[in-house]
């Protein structure tokens, strides 16, 4: 929805700017604008109608009915959406109390939001942190054995773990007891996660990484984005130069390239295997800094990139101040547990298996 918002904002600004340079367009033409209502609940989807009128893919029901009322009254160019859709997005947008508004067509005043924009919280312990959580007990060996690889990757010696068991285990809480364990020490923390939603888009969790870790601004202009991204790339002996690594990660971006760099020319396999071995550089440049822990969780629903970008990555990995931990599910089969650096995979298994029978 806010992504809508800007896209038209955009498109706005830009024919205005036609519009000047032309010196001529429409006198009383309005500005085109969008209001944006969601609400959360059951529908029925299904094909309706008859003859001339039929409806392949309707959708039926009172939650889009409320949801379309949410937008009557939105304000224009802004995302209203109802306490049910607010309660699970939570912590992950900022929004605004709109109050109690009576709608048409529905019995008792219902309580709206607007959405301002993104929040701070990138998973759901993230989110509950900011409530409390719960007393993290039972699980010191396993916290020791994180802590025990963490310090042996600050020494550069680099480690990964490969942290596996069914959903609601406690994996994202194991990790986030170590991340507290360690919040005092000089540490980079980089957090990635794959999402079913995407299992078709060449790495995407790559770029929602490289985006948080560039700071990119909801509203930003690609030109303020660009300059972040030639910022944090700095040049390391034996690695690929910046003037290589910008092109590369900015077609990854979507940003645009200055003339001041050559555009690329390459078959799309050979820009893959290029602009991985990019992400790799700009990764373990984060080490030559400090010491970096590196967690990618659900990686049952990696993309094909995404898989082979890690089988690149361990291989940097034992000589790098890395902690790399990798959650997944148990039907997810890894293909790095024969490398020597990665915590054996017995161990992981009877740490899930012990974490199942308490």
């Amino acid at each position: 929805g806010l992504e809508i918002v800007k896209a038209l904002r955009e498109r706005v600004v830009g024919d205005r700017g036609r519009e000047n340079e032309k010196n001529v367009g429409p006198r009383h033409a309005a500005p085109l604008q969008v209001r944006i209502g969601i609400h959360t609940g059951l529908v029925v989807v299904g094909e309706m109608g008859a003859g001339d009128t039929r409806e392949p893919m309707a959708i039926v029901g009172e939650t889009p009915n409320i949801a379309a009322r949410f937008q009557e009254i939105a304000k224009p160019n802004t995302v209203v959406l109802s306490a049910a859709t607010h309660q699970l997005i939570e912590g992950y947008f900022v929004c605004q109390p709109l109050g109690a508004q009576s709608l048409k067509g529905v019995m008792t005043p219902v309580e709206l939001y607007q959405v301002l924009g993104e929040g701070p919280a990138h998973n759901r312990l993230e989110v509950a942190g900011t409530r409390g959580l719960t007393p993290f007990v039972g699980r010191e060996q396993e916290l020791g054995l994180l802590h025990e690889c963490w310090q042996q990757a600050t020494e550069g010696r680099g480690q990964v773990v490969l942290l596996t068991g069914e959903a609601g285990i406690g994996k994202s809480r194991l990790v986030q007891a170590l991340k507290e364990r360690i919040a005092g020490e000089s540490v980079t923390y980089l957090e990635a996660s794959c999402s079913p939603y995407h299992q078709d888009s060449a790495l995407y969790p790559a770029i929602e990484l490289s985006q948080r870790v560039l700071r990119f601004q909801q509203g930003g202009s690609l030109e303020e984005k660009l300059h972040k991204l030639e910022t944090s790339i700095v040049g390391a002996p034996g690695r690929m130069p910046p003037h290589e690594i910008v092109p590369l990660l900015a077609s990854l971006l979507s940003l645009p390239l200055p003339d001041r760099y050559l555009p690329l020319t390459l078959t799309p396999q050979k820009q893959k295997e290029k602009t991985q071995a990019a992400l790799l550089t700009w990764l373990l440049q984060e080490t030559d800094r400090q010491p970096t822990l590196l967690v990618w969780e659900d990686l049952h629903w990696a993309d094909p990139s995404t898989s082979e970008l890690f089988g690149l990555l361990l291989g940097q990995v034992p000589t790098s101040r890395f902690l790399v931990i990798l959650t997944f599910r148990p039907e997810f089969l890894p293909p790095w547990t024969s490398r020597s650096h990665g915590s054996p995979k017995a161990l992981i298994q009877r740490i899930c298996k012990k974490r199942r029978n308490s």
